[in-house]
């Protein structure tokens, strides 16, 4: 475990009562209104429009969901009106998708120790550590074990 990576993704979303500043300069608007606050544990799947693998990913979005345990959310590199309409084009659901605003390359970096690849997976701890991350496709066997391994 990669002890000071705090993510803190969901200290800034579209709702008004999260105002405070993001650690490290990520800052993220929910897809959707009804998107809860981004809190531990969970899974994130860091993605972009114009990554090929990314958008398969997408594809199966929903199986990643449940081997994961329902804490599985999306978080676009684009602008929120790109990753929308990248979503709702692929009948992708949007109530766990959020759109991190900054430069890709540095927040890529920040989460991932250095690799500046798509597609990232991060899973997240209750207490906001980086339990795991994963450059490349995440398969659902992956998803369950994180699930299981970084709840803690």
């Amino acid at each position: 475990m990669r002890r000071g990576w705090f993510l803190a993704l969901a200290v800034m979303t579209a709702r008004a009562d999260a105002a405070e500043p993001a650690r490290f300069g990520i800052e993220t608007v929910a897809l959707d209104p009804s998107a809860p606050a981004l809190a531990g544990p969970f899974i994130a799947l860091v993605w972009k429009s114009d990554c090929a693998p990314c958008l398969v990913e997408l594809g199966y979005l929903e199986r990643l969901q449940e081997a994961a345990g329902g804490r599985l959310v999306s978080i676009a590199l684009d602008p929120p009106g790109v990753a929308r309409a990248t979503l709702d084009e692929r009948n992708v659901p949007s109530h766990a998708a959020y759109a991190a605003s900054g430069d890709p390359a540095g927040i890529l970096a920040g989460l991932a120790g250095g690799q500046t690849r798509l597609p990232l997976s991060v899973a997240v701890t209750a207490s906001g550590e980086i339990c795991a991350s994963h450059v490349g496709l995440l398969g659902t066997d992956m998803a369950a074990e994180w699930s299981r391994s970084c709840s803690k």
